[in-house]
């Protein structure tokens, strides 16, 4: 073998380890990788999916305008939300921050639950989403999530002091990572 000939061939096991063992690689001759689309068109039936059994997010305003892509706030609140909660009260938490930034319909706690606990958003949550749940804190409300470890609780409610702070510590990391969803 030549010496032009173990040039070449270096010059091909090379391109063929790098890409062998690189994920991702951009094509600059103008077109997608395959492997992106693929992942674009998976993006876009999740995305199909989540619309067709969307019926209590705001995805758009009076106006028209885009409040939040459905497959942005899936994979928010999949990420942030369901694979870290421990109790099933958490999810008035996730209520309260979706209402601070103006993403749900109106709707009532049952409403809430219905669509989270669906097959197609959140029914692989190790703790679903009750509605008799989230009511035990329908107290809180009308006050600012920042007051919530200093409100008294009503007299025969089921809620404690320290599920609070708990709805309160889930709320709080929502907010770390707004930026990631809202913006």
């Amino acid at each position: 073998m030549s010496k032009e000939d173990k040039t070449v061939t270096n010059q091909y096991a090379f391109i063929w380890n790098y890409n062998a063992h690189v994920d991702h690689q951009h094509n600059y001759m103008g077109g997608k990788p395959e492997r992106e689309k693929a992942e674009t068109d998976a993006d876009k039936e999740e995305r199909i999916l989540l619309l067709a059994t969307n019926t209590i997010i705001r995805t758009q305003t009076q106006s028209g305008q885009q409040t939040v892509d459905l497959l942005k706030l899936y994979r928010f609140v999949d990420k942030y939300f369901v694979s870290e909660i421990t109790y099933k009260y958490e999810w008035y938490a996730l209520r309260r921050y979706l209402e601070k930034y103006r993403l749900l319909m109106d709707c009532d706690n049952e409403q809430f639950a219905g669509q989270m606990n669906k097959e197609e958003w959140f029914a692989h949550s190790l703790k679903s989403c009750e509605a008799n749940e989230i009511n035990i804190y329908n107290f809180l409300n009308d006050i600012q999530p920042e007051l919530w470890c200093n409100t008294d609780i009503p007299l025969g409610s089921r809620a404690t002091k320290h599920s609070v702070r708990i709805l309160y510590k889930t709320y709080s990391n929502l907010e770390i990572y707004k930026d990631q969803l809202i913006g």
